[in-house]
Parts: structure tokens; sequence; C-alpha cells
């Protein structure tokens, strides 16, 4: 199946620019959303504004990061993310530390996991290294060993390959955020090759995305995520909706897959 939104219904192309609220109740648990200045773009990104996109949708769980974390300092984003999720029960945290950084942050690593977090997310697109980076691979196999979850960004073609490779001796889960049209096909073939790994779905709108991952590596491997209020959440939201699937594996992608995956991780001692 060719991976493209060329060619679709009228209706679903006007759903897919407007912000549409959703009509079917699901538990959403979103993987992938975000608050404070945005230093690439202009966009209110603000944390009331988040709260808000939640609430419309009826988002019931969100990981969060805030965006100083990526943009001015990880120590200081993962103060500014705990002390967000302290106050809005809804949100809980997606840790990060900088492979640029280096000093430090093992041991921020520890602190943040002692804090509860157990999602890190590195961003070597946005913070401009290379996933080759030896201090990238330290810092991820260190937190697989803690027991937290490792989140990737990567939308280019040859990203998650290069990726994958760095993290080769890395133990526990690996979350793929940012696959698109262009990179289904290589992030599925690393996906049938490592079982732990999973794709979180912002990008992944085009017509048929979910069914090819389901025939390939099964419903279980896809996490629901929107990148609110960076994106608009009806983008994300609509094509797993209309996608040709049950409602029970809606349910699994929209909110039970990554509520399974960080019970495991809050489980591990």
């Amino acid at each position: 199946m060719r991976l493209t939104v060329r060619g679709a219904p009228p209706i679903l192309r006007q759903l897919h620019r407007t912000e549409t609220r959703p009509s079917v109740a699901h538990d959403t648990f979103d993987a992938n959303t975000l608050f404070g200045h945005w230093a690439q773009r202009a966009a209110d990104t603000a944390l009331p504004t988040l709260l808000e996109t939640l609430e419309r949708h009826r988002v019931k769980r969100a990981l969060t990061i805030a965006a100083s974390g990526l943009f001015v300092d990880c120590i200081q984003g993962n103060d500014e993310t705990l002390a967000a999720c302290r106050d809005h029960a809804q949100l809980e945290p997606i840790g990060t530390v900088d492979p640029r950084r280096w000093v430090g942050c093992r041991e921020e690593l520890q602190r943040v996991w002692d804090a509860g977090v157990r999602v890190i997310g590195f961003y070597p697109e946005w913070q401009e290294w290379s996933p080759e980076n030896r201090a990238f691979q330290r810092l991820a196999e260190t937190a697989s060993r803690l027991g937290q979850i490792v989140l990737v960004e990567a939308t280019r073609e040859g990203m998650v390959s290069r990726i994958a490779n760095t993290l080769a001796d890395v133990p526990g889960p690996v979350i793929v955020s940012g696959a698109n049209y262009r990179t289904l096909a290589e992030a599925v073939a690393i996906l049938e090759d490592r079982e732990q790994w999973y794709l979180e779905t912002h990008a992944l709108g085009s017509l048929g995305a979910q069914e090819i991952v389901k025939d390939a590596v099964g419903i279980g491997r896809l996490l629901f995520g929107s990148r609110s209020p960076l994106q608009y959440f009806s983008s994300a939201w609509l094509p797993i909706r209309y996608a040709s699937i049950s409602e029970d594996e809606r349910d699994c992608i929209f909110g039970g897959n990554l509520t399974a995956l960080l019970e495991r991780a809050h489980a591990h001692h």
C-alpha cells in the first residue's frame, strides 16, 4: 500500500484541517504533549493552552515535557515538568537529558527516576546532535538500566535506523516519535527486529498507516500521541478514529498500550 494522503475523500481531508472534538469516548492517554515557550515556532504552547486542549478533547492522562528542557537547560526543564505534573493530576512527566551537556546527566537520570519519571526523551533533530553521539548511547543505556522508557524523536529518512544502531544494547522499551509517511516502512522494519520498540502516532496521518503497523508487528506497538498544543489534536486523533480496526484495537492505541507499558515501568525496581 502506498503511504499517502492524496486521493483521500474530501470530507476526511477537511477533517484533518479542522480542530474537531472527538465523537467517540475513549480513555485517551496522550504519549506526546509539551508546554512552555517553543523556540522554533511561533505558537501558543503555554501550559494553560495544553490543559484546555486536553479538557476539550476529553484526554484523561497525558505525558508532557517542558520545552525549556529542550531549548534552555535539561535540569531546569525537568523541574518545570515535575512542578506542572504535581499541580495537574492528568499530567505525567517526560524527563530529558542533553547529550551535549553530558556532565551531570547520569546523576540527573537518577534524580528524576527518584522523583517518579519513567519516560526519558531524547531530541537529536531539535537539538541538532548526531544519533551516533556516544554520550547519547551511554545515557540511553543508563536510563534503560534504571527502568526508564527511552523516547526518541526521529522524523527524517535514515534517522530511526541510525538510532537503532546506536541503541542496539538498550535492553528496555524504546518509543520512536515522529515516524511519518516517508519513514514508516523503515520504522516498521526496525520494529520487526526490536520487540520492545513502539511507534508514537502524532505524525502517522497517512491513510492506512495504522493498519500497516498492525499487520506487520501488531496493534500493541502503537501509542497515541498528539504533540498538543504545538499541533492540532485532531490531526493525530482522526486517522486512528477512522482506521479500519476494531474498537478494542482503537482503545489499545488510544491508551491501553501506553498504560500497560508504564505500569511495567513503575513496577521496575
